[in-house]
């Protein structure tokens, strides 16, 4: 008569932080990747010991960073603007960074932020993560829908 419901895993968080890893690795803000990646390792821990496999959350991450890619690229055309406009010489680096990371594309970007995620979910939150060898991910050619 009463059927075992399987809880619904909230997959708002582990998207949301990161869309935000993203644009922070390619604006190159270390100390905010570093945070939004704390907080999307702890999100994707938390996902992984409610049941949901690590490329349930790895898709989730996949298809959360190809759809905010356009728009983190805009952020960065602008602070690439920005920087070249103010001709500071101090921004050089800067301006190399950012125009280096204009570059790479959504898959390498996909890459970094999901072996640096899980690595971490494991280390730091104790995050199961199978048989997924994190040093082996390569962004799939078609990244299919969010689970």
């Amino acid at each position: 008569m009463f059927q075992k419901r399987e809880k619904a895993v909230d997959y708002t968080s582990v998207t949301s932080y990161a869309a935000s890893a993203m644009s922070h690795l390619m604006l190159h803000k270390k100390e905010h990747y570093e945070q939004a990646l704390k907080d999307l390792a702890a999100a994707s821990a938390n996902v992984i010991k409610k049941g949901k496999t690590v490329n349930d959350v790895v898709t989730a991450i996949e298809n959360s960073m190809k759809a905010s890619h356009e728009k983190s690229l805009t952020a960065l055309n602008s602070a690439l603007g920005m920087a070249k406009f103010q001709k500071n010489p101090t921004l050089a680096g800067y301006i190399k960074a950012l125009e280096t990371n204009k570059e790479k594309s959504v898959e390498s970007l996909i890459e970094a932020v999901v072996t640096d995620t899980v690595v971490k979910a494991n280390k730091d939150y104790g995050a199961d993560l199978g048989d997924f060898n994190p040093a082996e991910y390569h962004v799939p050619a078609a990244v299919s829908p969010a689970p």
